[in-house]
């Protein structure tokens, strides 16, 4: 089975507790999986108004949208 994403120096990122196992686990992607569907993500920011874009930039992205190749805020 391939690795998690969330496994960092054999301790789960994504859990405050200890990884249950790869078969056990809620939250277990690879990170492929992981990278896809930030991009599908992504995507679907760029279909909004950009008041919109422009609030989810400040909110989560320091004012940065990456979703906008050579896009760098404010």
């Amino acid at each position: 089975m391939e690795p998690c994403f969330a496994k960092k120096m054999g301790k789960c990122g994504a859990l405050e507790t200890g990884c249950p196992g790869y078969e056990n686990c809620p939250f277990y992607r690879t990170r492929e999986q992981v990278d896809e569907s930030r991009q599908r993500a992504m995507a679907r920011i760029v279909g909004l108004p950009l008041p919109e874009q422009v609030y989810i930039a400040d909110t989560y992205y320091q004012g940065k949208m990456p979703w906008l190749p050579g896009y760098e805020g404010v």
